[in-house]
């Protein structure tokens, strides 16, 4: 019957023995679903096709984009560290039951010996540096072999150890270094992670713009073209009516002229289109929509804005550079994040330095044994309490101390390194963000005194171009320098529209750069994208 229940019982788990046999315990594993994987499925964001806004643009790249998602793993793991790092002050607790029958080969007085223990023991390590450990047991020992009565003794035991280190390893900084170094890790960590966002919000924003530029930068094209294809067949027709047959072979030259000039300006539309498409693939990679879905991004609704006197001239009598610096040293998350890690390797350095002292630990204990002879459950409950002569005390004093102290003072020595090189990265970070606004503002100012004169060169070849085609449609063919004068200030138009295009898609670029350089693209942080507040991406900060 024995047999038969040993055999059971070791056929019980052979199934999934066999089944780790075949499929080893880490892929299993790793096969199993995972809700970041349903996560990274339901996020695949559907476009209508619309019109798009920047608002919009800014929300499906914090929805969608894969860079983002490795960034929250990436806080969750940094999460993760100070979790573990923190267990070290969790309360560990022990149960520990063991029976042992003793039969030598040769039979002795006192040798056949039976024992039974249980033991429960709790141990916690506090972040002053102290530790210390309770236990509670009950050892029955039985002694059948002697002949002797009572034959079974059952002794308790109840002890206190206390450890407390007077120089290595004492106080706070010593013993909580390690977990207070992982929290403000993972505290820089979720502030990367957020400055990350902020990154990934300007590339959008800047890709957005670019979109939007190429689109308008087509239309400028098309429109050039379409009226040239229009003057064009104006003259042709008048033209006809005036030579008949003969008019081909009267304006040869001419119209030769007109229609390399129509080829060159197709290509030039055929070049904006490929850049409309160059510039939506960007667009596209960087919001993190799936390939199928780029056909349904619809062209931008913002449109840029024309009027920057004003601001121009409030920026003339109020420079705003000193406060963007300031307001950037505030309110960079990168910039926090550093000093979060600057504080982390001083922490850890305070307590590289402390454990170059000696190691001198002051032991205390405490506890009583009882006893209680003869068998059965209620004698070995009876132990706990029964026949306690006293407590028992003692103290032990620890000194350990290397002659030399390499170890510590290498890691002293590599602790203060890196402390010093953090420091160094916050202060170059601040310089590099100082001198980054300042050329900024610069490149602001230049933007928006271009646009200004960009767009009085618009409207004036607009309105030339307007009046020399009003008095001069009827004239076409009276002197063929008409139309190649117009054809020369359509040229300029065109230009003139494209560089006030290039001009505000720039300027736009550049406040968007102003408000990361700030740090105010986001206004408000969470880890869940659908609750983060966007500033004005389009409005200069502070104005």
């Amino acid at each position: 019957m024995t047999h038969f229940f040993c055999k059971r019982r070791f056929l019980r788990p052979l199934p999934l023995v066999l089944g780790l046999m075949v499929i080893p315990s880490y892929l299993a594993l790793a096969q199993a679903p995972s809700g970041s994987t349903e996560q990274l499925n339901t996020n695949l964001t559907t476009l209508s096709g619309g019109p798009l806004s920047l608002q919009q643009v800014a929300l499906i790249t914090l929805k969608s984009s894969p860079t983002l998602m490795m960034g929250k793993l990436g806080v969750q793991s940094a999460r993760a560290g100070a979790q573990m790092h923190s267990g070290a002050f969790d309360i560990y607790t022990s149960v520990i039951v063991s029976a042992d029958e003793k039969r030598p080969p040769i039979p002795q007085m006192g040798a056949d010996e039976d024992t039974q223990d249980l033991t429960f023991a709790l141990v916690k390590k506090f972040r002053t540096g102290i530790s210390s450990t309770m236990s509670a047991g009950v050892t029955r020992i039985d002694q059948r072999a002697l002949g002797m009565l009572p034959d079974t003794m059952n002794v308790s035991h109840l002890n206190l150890n206390i450890t407390i280190p007077l120089l290595k390893g004492r106080g706070y900084v010593s013993a909580a270094a390690d977990e207070t170094a992982a929290l403000l890790k993972s505290q820089a960590a979720e502030l990367s992670f957020y400055h990350g966002i902020s990154n990934l919000l300007l590339a959008s924003t800047k890709a957005y713009w670019d979109y939007k530029a190429a689109i308008k930068n087509l239309e400028i094209q098309q429109k050039s073209e379409q009226r040239i294809r229009d003057w064009a067949n104006a003259a042709a027709d008048l033209g006809k009516s005036r030579y008949g047959d003969n008019f081909i072979k009267t304006y040869k030259a001419e119209i030769s002229r007109i229609q390399g000039y129509l080829a060159n300006k197709h290509r030039n539309t055929i070049a904006a289109a490929e850049q409309v498409n160059s510039t939506k693939g960007t667009l596209a990679v960087i919001m993190g929509i799936p390939s199928e879905q780029v056909a349904n991004i619809g062209e931008p609704s913002e449109e840029f804005a024309l009027e920057w006197s004003g601001t121009l001239a409030k920026l003339e009598q109020q420079p705003m550079q000193d406060e963007w610096v300031a307001i950037a040293k505030e309110k960079r998350l990168d910039i926090l994040a550093a000093k979060l890690n600057q504080e982390a390797s001083a922490v850890k350095l305070a307590k590289m330095r402390r454990d170059v002292l000696p190691k001198l630990d002051l032991a205390l204990k405490a506890g009583r044994n009882a006893i209680e002879l003869g068998d059965g459950y209620g004698r070995y409950v009876d132990a706990l309490n029964s026949d306690i002569r006293g407590t028992d005390v003692g103290a032990t004093l620890t000194f350990l101390y290397p002659l030399g102290n390499n170890l510590a003072k290498g890691q002293r020595d590599l602790a203060n390194a890196t402390h010093k090189i953090d420091v160094i990265k916050t202060n170059d970070l601040m310089r590099t963000i100082g001198v980054q606004v300042g050329i900024n503002t610069g490149t602001l100012k230049r933007r928006l005194k271009e646009s200004v004169k960009a767009l009085q060169a618009v409207e004036l070849y607009s309105s030339t171009l307007e009046e020399s085609y009003n008095s001069s449609r009827n004239r076409l063919l009276d002197d063929p320098h008409i139309i190649f004068n117009m054809l020369d200030l359509d040229e300029k138009l065109t230009k003139a529209n494209n560089d006030l295009v290039t001009s505000l898609q720039e300027l736009a670029k550049v406040i968007a750069q102003l408000r990361f350089q700030t740090g105010t693209i986001l206004i408000g942080g969470s880890m869940d994208t659908e609750e983060l507040k966007l500033g004005e991406l389009s409005k200069l900060p502070g104005m």
